[in-house]
């Protein structure tokens, strides 16, 4: 079951995005009328998905979305609006939005987008914990492919001896 949290201070649009969702029964629907109550309700549950509003009374969408990636950075927020503005819409995919839609929202397209959301959101998943990971001074260092590997291994042998190293890679790469 997908967990989705409806936040909108508009009852008709909550209910219309509630029953598209819910006619695929692999929905749950929750509700919150306004940001600070979408807030506490991120916080109390277990969501896999909001939808969130940006125009709201109390607490902003642009507000709550901040506060929700404090509290869950890895949960997907999807941002609705009536009047979408470009400005709005980098602000928020900057502050950790999935993605940003104008209302009214077609229901195919909704759907679309959490299943792409999902989707991406376990392949991230499993690339980070499948990635070969070496602890270094209770640093981890993340790596998912042969070469990283190959490295891993370098550096637990040259570990083992007392020799100096030069790294060699260009700016960026990591050889800090």
């Amino acid at each position: 079951m997908i967990r989705v949290l409806v936040v909108d201070d508009d009852q008709g649009l909550r209910m219309a995005v509630k029953s598209a969702l819910q006619s695929l029964s692999q929905f749950l629907i929750e509700e919150a009328q306004d940001g600070q109550a979408g807030v506490e309700k991120v916080k109390a549950g277990n969501f896999d998905v909001v939808l969130l509003d940006v125009d709201m009374p109390r607490l902003n969408g642009l507000e709550a979305l901040k506060q929700i990636k404090e509290h869950n950075p890895g949960l997907i927020v999807i941002m609705m609006t009536a009047f979408a503005a470009i400005n709005q819409a980098v602000t928020a995919v900057k502050d950790g939005a999935y993605n940003y839609l104008q209302k009214p929202v077609d229901p195919e397209h909704l759907l679309a987008l959490i299943e792409r959301a999902i989707a991406a959101n376990k392949l991230i998943s499993n690339v980070a914990n499948s990635a070969p990971i070496m602890m270094d001074n209770g640093r981890k260092i993340i790596g998912n492919n042969q070469q990283m590997v190959r490295v891993f291994n370098m550096i637990n042998k040259l570990s083992k001896v007392d020799t100096p190293v030069l790294i060699r890679g260009a700016s960026g790469t990591g050889r800090d």
